[in-house]
């Protein structure tokens, strides 16, 4: 993939972003949820071990309070994203939480700060990772 390719499809994911940034702010959560799970599943077609990974029902609706960037810097989120993400329980007494979102952006699960989103679904029960 050239530079160019990168470049576009990068383009292209920050478009679908905003669409559904906009589809948030008219349509019911259970329908913008389910939009963000059909692009993650279109972005994910072609890696068969992410079968039914966005269709469960773990996935919650939240947005975005304040900007999210990578460890290496790159921005994953915006503030006012909108997009799906499940609370998960880490270590052996289940004492520390963390939050996985799906990036549309980049196309990828994303650990984010807790106190960076607002759920627009209250999150089901945790997963046990």
């Amino acid at each position: 993939m050239t530079i160019q390719d990168s470049q576009a499809k990068w383009a292209q994911q920050a478009k679908e972003q905003q669409q559904v940034n906009q589809l948030a702010l008219t349509e019911p959560a259970e329908l913008v949820r389910q939009a963000v799970i059909d692009l993650a599943n279109l972005h994910h077609k072609s890696y068969p071990q992410y079968s039914n990974h966005y269709n469960r029902k773990m996935w919650r609706l939240v947005r975005f309070r304040r900007q999210q960037k990578t460890s290496k810097g790159l921005v994953c989120f915006e503030r006012g994203d909108t997009t799906i993400a499940y609370l998960q329980f880490r270590g052996v007494f289940f004492e520390c939480s963390s939050v996985v979102a799906y990036s549309i952006r980049d196309a990828v699960d994303c650990q984010v700060d807790q106190e960076k989103i607002e759920w627009i679904q209250q999150p089901g029960n945790p997963v046990k990772n």
